[in-house]
């Protein structure tokens, strides 16, 4: 979870474009694989958001996932 900020940041450093002015949380997902930390990016529009996950999924493949 400390890791969350830092990715956030990296994120923002190789996509500043697209997440410029969004703010971020942290959701914890524990899962039969493990636990692992999510970070949501918003609030923007679906659309919106489907293409800002686009434009970093093209970058970095499963890199993004849209949710509500």
């Amino acid at each position: 979870e400390s890791g969350a900020a830092s990715e956030w940041n990296k994120l923002k450093r190789d996509h500043s474009a697209e997440l410029a002015g969004l703010s971020y949380r942290v959701q914890r997902a524990d899962l039969d694989r493990g636990t692992f930390f999510r970070i949501q990016a918003g609030p923007i529009s679906k659309e919106s958001a489907q293409r800002l996950c686009d434009s970093i999924k093209a970058r970095k493949p499963g890199a993004c996932l849209v949710t509500q």
